[in-house]
């Protein structure tokens, strides 16, 4: 790639762009201008930290057309998610500028016009997705006021169009990638390509000696009906659990819906159940986890990909759902990860059998072979060079 290419990021405020700036910033010094966009009245940046080739736009002040105008100067597009805002930038320059989208998850499994709920156990269906009289009437007004006051699609269809007309959408596993493709969600003539916002190197920065040094187990990553939290506390209830603790974070997403869980855990399992309602210095955290030997993040879609591989890393035996892509992906690689469908069930003596050191030896290989930093850095290089030629 020329020294002179340039990269457009278009992204919202949110904790991962740190590390897409250090990665990018590796790969192609000098070469990449961060627009990060703020809504909702928000004034200042709350997790991108300033930086000379970070630029702040309020979507509310906008002038669009301006915008696409200077979009349309660099050689290569990277949207971090694809949110609303996002999509109409794709849906009206098209062809005419490479893009490259950096998949979250949420854009689409959140989306309901997408999977319509695939991703969410029976019961949990059942208890939390009630609509009342109030959302209805929201939910039909909702096109009109799109179709005559914004001049436009629902934001869930102009994502899913969008997602389309992207050319190249990057995720770590091609199995996600594979899925989203059997779906009809991404174009079927779609580039992987390999990235990921989590190198090793960053989720520990100076900490790759921490281990895991107890029997605790780790339940889900957020106050999200997607952790299918009811379905894992019905499987843990079946299970031989007598001194260990169930720690389950809920000072992220929902707290109606942390609120519902972490009564519902102290119902069953009494002091057992250790719900994270506030929020915790990362210190703090860390020392909270290391605490647990085992992890259980009941998902049927990939997500808290940072939270699993930071577990794995620090030697825990971690249990994931099989219609988890990322399930299989570790599956591919040979690391020791754990099917909760097979593995995790009461018939199972060895199921809270903690890693062995050769085990954990050979995970912490195979993930720094993977996800290391110099990895990630090399297979940038080649991949955005491909696309450029």
């Amino acid at each position: 790639m020329k020294s002179n290419t340039r990269i457009l990021h278009i992204a919202p405020d949110e904790k991962f762009i740190k590390s897409a700036n250090w990665q990018f910033e590796k790969a192609f010094p000098d070469q990449n201008h961060f627009l990060i966009y703020l809504e909702n009245g928000a004034e200042k940046l709350k997790f991108v930290e300033p930086a000379d080739n970070v630029e702040i736009v309020k979507v509310w002040q906008l002038d669009f057309s301006k915008l696409l105008d200077k979009i349309k100067k660099y050689d290569l597009v990277v949207l971090h998610g694809l949110k609303y805002f996002q999509s109409k930038i794709v849906l009206d320059l098209g062809n005419s500028v490479r893009f490259l989208w950096l998949f979250w998850g949420g854009e689409i499994y959140d989306n309901p016009k997408a999977f319509k709920n695939l991703m969410i156990g029976k019961e949990s269906k059942k208890r939390f997705q009630k609509t009342s009289f109030k959302n209805r009437i929201k939910n039909s007004l909702r096109p009109i006021y799109y179709t005559i006051f914004k001049k436009s699609l629902l934001p869930e269809h102009s994502i899913l169009k969008a997602a389309k007309k992207v050319g190249n959408v990057g995720i770590l596993h091609k199995e996600d990638f594979d899925f989203l493709k059997k779906y009809t969600i991404i174009n079927e003539n779609a580039n992987h390509i390999k990235m990921t916002y989590y190198p090793l190197e960053f989720i520990f920065k100076g900490n790759e000696d921490t281990s895991v040094n107890g029997d605790n187990i780790l339940l889900g990553n957020s106050a999200s009906i997607t952790n299918n939290h009811i379905e894992a506390l019905e499987l843990i209830s079946k299970l031989n659990i007598t001194d260990q603790k169930i720690i389950t974070p809920l000072n992220y997403g929902s707290k109606e819906y942390a609120q519902q869980i972490a009564s519902l855990g102290k119902k069953q399992f009494e002091h057992n159940f250790e719900p994270i309602l506030d929020f915790m210095p990362l210190e703090d955290y860390t020392k909270l986890v290391q605490k647990c030997g085992f992890v259980i993040m009941n998902h049927y879609r990939q997500q808290a990909v940072g939270n699993i591989l930071a577990m794995l890393w620090m030697g825990a035996k971690v249990f994931l759902d099989e219609r988890n892509t990322f399930y299989h992906f570790l599956k591919r690689i040979g690391v020791y990860i754990f099917s909760i469908n097979k593995d995790l069930v009461s018939e199972n003596t060895e199921a809270f059998r903690k890693l062995n050191k050769d085990q954990i030896k050979t995970n912490r290989e195979i993930l720094l072979n993977e996800i290391g930093i110099d990895k990630l850095e090399e297979e940038l290089k080649l991949q955005i060079n491909n696309i450029l030629s």
